[in-house]
């Protein structure tokens, strides 16, 4: 066995995955008309059926360079109808680069009943970024994890995906460039340099191509190998591969919620153990902050200039506080940088995409500030209580939240989370001081009341939240928040010190 210095396997007997594929089979011009004919003939009235799916379908279509994924979506694109479909291509470096990786994607996701198709997605990133030693070995292992996690939270909330793997083999990788070559259809040098690059290292990008394709194969995302040596023969498989896509799921499937009386709750009720005793006194209150908020003005700048972002989350009970905390926290950044989006149930648009994609286009870019007053986690509070999500949506969201914020992680984000908790007595006076106060009469509705009803299922709730999604990279902070002067210095506190700890980390970084 030979490997080069990176660990690659380089003799052609070790490139196994992609031998099983016949390359020599072809169909002639007439069969190959009379079958694709028939398969466009209804694939649009089964695109149309597909409408009533409560998912999108994601078309994924990758392969080796000259292997003409590019052509194969536009045939594609030509026989289906594209008022219920997009084409989603990177090549031209559009995307939002001042936001995390996954954020182009989501941006570009399909609402439920309509299609997508990604051009490579996200797996030559990875690929590429392997076979040139920008990521190591298991950074690649982890990337493509990462991708299957991605792709089993799209397929549970009702995504359909197809994903087609283009191969060929290096003679023929040959042979396309020097006909690209000789007919001028690559457009510049850098077009010509990719390819060179790509047919010099093509045994890596096999290698490394396989490693994706078994670490990424999963059932509810499936890869499927297509030989591309034969034009109609990879076109023909293809379309009757989208053809059956769209013909097993165009029937409507039932995802009314059921009630949630089979779950035993069985985490550790932390929030017992909370001081809501807690307090500062008014003039400690007034140096203090006023001293934090002008620290807290030149960090956030700092940070700016750094290219750091940050997400602070702010959950709680209905009077907690969550309002005049945001307030005096964003009172002391310049109002360039920060940007407070208020959560209310989803529109009506939004509901036609996974529950996260509305989040995904909120955050930050490279610098800026993101305050979330209510979040994501509503899915595991206000959605598990009144039965808007059903029992296994609720669940699965925890695994799905951790994930979501190690991507932000990943993308060097500072992320906060606050827990505001009150008692019982203290949201009564609140409550009912708010009724009193016509200044603060808007901030009272029936809803309030019919949800304090509801106090022992939002703090179950509450509870299991703040114990399964306290990571070490995102963990909950949880503020006693029957005194506000209390609530709003401490976490004008931790947002200074996340700060100054992410300055310091990623001057290290820098210097090394």
């Amino acid at each position: 066995m030979h490997r080069d210095d990176r660990g690659f396997l380089i003799l052609r007997e070790y490139l196994y995955l992609f031998e099983q594929l016949n390359i020599h089979q072809d169909i002639d011009h007439e069969a190959y008309q009379e079958q694709t004919k028939a398969l466009i003939s209804d694939l649009v009235a089964m695109q149309y059926q597909f409408a009533d799916h409560p998912g999108p379908l994601i078309i994924i279509l990758a392969g080796f360079w000259g292997a003409g994924v590019e052509n194969l979506v536009n045939f594609i694109a030509r026989n289906i109808d594209m008022k219920q479909a997009q084409v989603t291509t990177f090549w031209e470096n559009t995307f939002d680069q001042g936001r995390p990786y996954y954020y182009r994607f989501w941006d570009n996701l399909p609402p439920k009943g309509k299609t997508t198709i990604f051009l490579d997605a996200y797996y030559m990133d990875f690929i590429k970024s392997f076979v040139k030693g920008e990521i190591n070995a298991l950074q690649f292992k982890n990337y493509l994890l990462e991708i299957k996690e991605f792709e089993t939270m799209l397929a549970r909330d009702n995504a359909v995906l197809l994903k087609c793997w283009f191969y060929i083999d290096k003679a023929r990788q040959k042979r396309q460039i020097k006909k690209a070559g000789d007919q001028l259809t690559l457009p510049d040098d850098d077009a010509l340099e990719s390819a060179s690059w790509n047919y010099k290292n093509y045994e890596k990008i096999y290698y490394a191509a396989e490693q994706a394709i078994m670490l990424t194969d999963s059932a509810p995302a499936r890869w499927h190998l297509i030989a591309a040596h034969k034009q109609k023969m990879a076109r023909l498989k293809t379309l009757k591969l989208v053809h059956g896509i769209y013909r097993i799921h165009s029937s409507h499937i039932d995802t009314g919620y059921r009630e949630n009386e089979i779950y035993i709750n069985g985490t550790s009720p932390v929030l017992d153990d909370v001081d809501l005793t807690r307090t500062i006194s008014k003039t400690a209150y007034k140096d203090r902050s006023h001293a934090l908020q002008q620290e807290i003005y030149e960090l956030a700048w700092l940070a700016h200039r750094e290219g750091l972002s940050t997400v602070l989350v702010f959950e709680g009970l209905d009077a907690a506080g969550k309002g005049g905390c945001i307030r005096r926290l964003t009172n002391a950044i310049d109002t360039r940088l920060v940007h407070i989006y208020p959560i209310a149930a989803p529109s009506e648009v939004e509901k036609q995409f996974h529950y996260l994609w509305r989040f995904w286009r909120k955050l930050p870019r490279k610098g800026f500030i993101s305050v979330f007053d209510r979040s994501w986690y509503g899915r595991v509070l206000v959605e598990r209580v009144e039965n808007f999500a059903r029992l296994d949506e609720w669940l699965r969201a925890y695994e799905e939240i951790n994930h979501f914020e190690q991507q932000l992680l990943h993308d060097r984000m500072i992320i906060l989370k606050f827990w505001l908790h009150i008692s019982q007595d203290v949201q009564l006076e609140r409550f009912q001081e708010r009724e009193k106060l016509p200044w603060k009469q808007h901030k009272i509705t029936t809803e309030d009341w019919r949800n304090r009803e509801k106090w022992d299922a939002y703090e179950e709730s509450a509870n299991e939240m703040l114990t399964r999604t306290s990571t070490s990279h995102a963990p909950w902070i949880i503020i006693p928040a029957n005194d506000k002067h209390y609530a709003r210095i401490e976490i004008l506190n931790h947002f200074q010190r996340a700060l100054k700890d992410s300055l310091e980390i990623h001057a290290d970084r820098t210097r090394k």
